[in-house]
């Protein structure tokens, strides 16, 4: 979930298409977005199937006081809940002029992910939509990327900005499997309410052998050597205590890992083979295999959310 300025794009998958219709209220149950369709982005329309870039059309100059969501195409897919992971594609364009700024996930680069968990207009314009949808949200620079985020374009804070977004396929933001006794010597988690971890060190030292453990187990699709497993994972060195390291909790960006492959990048992705989605791991790296100088044993969390094609 990397930010759309500069890109977003990270992985293809291909979608069933819909036609595009007029704009409706958002959602299987629009209570639980707090944003509403409204006299700007109900002017947004959008031609063509959904999963391929769309041809925008809107009057302009056009503003929005407030940040509005309209559904170009309703999906009839599972509902996107909060902190969820959501896989899609989206056309950004200015307001005033009508100027088409990027276009994400329609090409090989493949598709871009956000988290919900996140408080900015995007994340909160994709609430309880459902997959396969296709949906309009006009809204400032600022409320979707954040201050001066788009400043080195040269676009304000206050540019009005139009995203047309397919909705591609919506992820748990956490593993959701059954708990599993704890491995003697290695350390126990606790997670906080959205999924993340954090670490409690046993009395025992730290492995000699990197050793990695079922912590919840999950009932989803197995894992297959090669495929891309969205996971979130965090890092901790294992000293005196647990020192927390690189995550993509605090990262808000969900990474997107090969199955089986044997690079020091991810050195969980070997033992991604054959486990099941919705599953969480515990992996203790010794400091002799980090190939860093100094380096302390790793401990690595890692949640398996989805199996992306």
């Amino acid at each position: 979930m990397r930010r759309i300025a500069p890109v977003l794009a990270i992985a293809a998958l291909a979608i069933a298409s819909l036609s595009a219709c007029a704009p409706a209220e958002t959602g299987k149950d629009v209570s639980c977005n707090p944003y509403r369709s409204g006299a700007a982005s109900s002017t947004v329309t959008a031609s063509g199937k959904v999963g391929s870039e769309p041809k925008i059309d809107f009057p302009t100059p056009l503003r929005a006081k407030s940040a509005q969501v309209s559904a170009l195409v309703r999906g009839d897919g599972a509902q996107v809940g909060q902190g969820d992971v959501v896989q899609f594609k989206t056309t950004i364009s200015l307001a005033r002029t009508g100027q088409k700024l990027q276009a994400v996930g329609y090409d090989a680069n493949g598709d871009a992910f956000w988290w919900t968990k996140q408080k900015d207009a995007l994340a909160k314009s994709l609430l309880c939509q459902t997959v396969g949808s296709r949906i309009a949200l006009t809204a400032t620079a600022k409320q979707i990327f954040g201050e001066g985020a788009l400043a080195q374009q040269g676009i304000a804070d206050s540019a009005t900005l139009v995203l047309v977004t397919d909705i591609v396929k919506r992820f748990p933001g956490k593993a959701d499997g059954v708990n599993q006794l704890q491995t003697p010597g290695l350390p126990a988690i606790v997670t906080a309410p959205d999924g993340q971890p954090g670490i409690v060190l046993p009395g025992d030292p730290a492995p000699k052998e990197k050793t990695t453990a079922v912590v919840k187990a999950g009932g989803g699709k197995t894992v297959r050597k090669g495929e891309k497993v969205l996971v979130q994972y965090s890092v901790f060195q294992w000293g005196d205590t647990a020192t927390a390291g690189q995550s993509t909790w605090e990262n808000n960006s969900p990474s997107l890992v090969p199955a089986g492959d044997d690079s020091s990048t991810y050195p969980f992705s070997p033992q991604l083979v054959g486990k099941k989605l919705g599953t969480q791991l515990i992996q203790v790296v010794p400091a002799d295999a980090t190939g860093a100088a100094n380096a302390a044993p790793q401990i690595i969390v890692i949640d398996l959310l989805g199996v992306v094609s």
